[in-house]
C-alpha cells in the first residue's frame, strides 16, 4: 500500500490480513502499515467503515469480528489503501486451510526505552526531540519497558509448516532509515524477517502495544 508519490522509498508499506474460523464464526485481522487508522496520517476517517461494510456485503464477516491495528509507522500510505486492503482479505478468505494454533512468550529488552523520566520532585518530564531536558541530578528514574512478546502461532495442519504468526509487542516505530525514505519502520523490518525465516507464504502480524504518552 506505498503510496507510489512519496520519494525517496526505502521499503513497502503493507495491508496484511489474516482471516479465522471455526467453522461457525469467523474473525479477520488485519494490520495495516500506517500511523493510523483516521484522524492523523494518510488513512482516511472513512476506511474503517469501507473496509468492514464490503467483507460484510462479499463475505458475510459482520464488522464487528474484524479487527484493525494500524502499526504506527510513520510512512505513507497510498489513497485506495482500504480497497486494497479489503482484497487482501478476499485472498486470505479464499486460501482458508485448517490449521494447528499456539500460543507463546518471547523476550527482547535491548531495542526499548520508555520516554517518561520521573523526577524527584514528582513530576514526569516527556523525553522529545524538542523538549529541553532536567539536569540529571533532578531525574530519580526512568519509566519501565515491557519487554514481553506474545506469540500466536497458526502451522499448517496437514504439513506441520507455518502459515502465520501474530505478534505483540510494546513501542513506538519511529526509528526511520538514514535516507528519510518512505518507510514501514521497524514493525515492517521485524515482519519481513519473519517471513523470510519461516518460509513462503507466512505472514506475520504485529500487534503494537502503545507505550504511554
Amino acid at each position: 500500500i506505498t503510496d507510489p508519490n512519496t520519494k525517496p522509498f526505502s521499503d513497502p508499506l503493507h495491508a496484511r490480513a489474516l482471516v479465522i474460523t471455526d467453522g461457525t464464526t469467523t474473525a479477520v485481522l488485519i494490520t495495516v502499515d500506517a500511523v493510523a487508522i483516521g484522524e492523523i496520517g494518510p488513512i482516511k476517517n472513512d476506511y474503517l467503515g469501507k473496509v468492514r461494510s464490503a467483507l460484510t456485503a462479499e463475505l458475510g464477516i459482520p464488522g464487528s469480528q474484524v479487527i484493525v491495528n494500524a502499526s504506527h509507522c510513520h510512512g505513507i500510505a497510498r489513497a485506495d489503501a482500504a480497497e486494497r486492503t479489503i482484497e487482501a482479505v478476499r485472498q486470505a478468505h479464499a486460501r482458508l486451510t485448517p490449521v494447528r494454533v499456539g500460543a507463546g512468550v518471547g523476550h527482547e529488552d535491548r531495542i526499548q526505552e520508555n520516554r517518561r523520566l520521573k523526577l524527584k520532585d514528582g513530576r514526569e518530564a516527556d523525553v522529545r526531540h524538542a523538549y529541553s531536558m532536567p539536569p540529571d541530578d533532578l531525574v530519580e528514574s526512568v519509566g519501565p519497558i515491557d519487554p514481553e512478546i506474545g506469540l500466536l502461532r497458526l502451522d499448517r495442519a496437514d504439513s506441520g509448516q507455518p502459515l502465520a504468526l501474530v505478534y505483540n509487542f510494546a513501542m513506538h516505530p519511529i526509528q526511520g532509515v538514514p535516507s528519510g525514505g518512505n518507510t514501514a519502520d521497524i514493525t515492517g523490518f521485524s515482519s519481513r524477517v519473519i517471513e523470510e525465516n519461516l518460509g513462503d507464504d507466512v505472514i506475520a502480524h504485529t500487534r503494537r502495544l502503545v507505550e504511554r504518552g
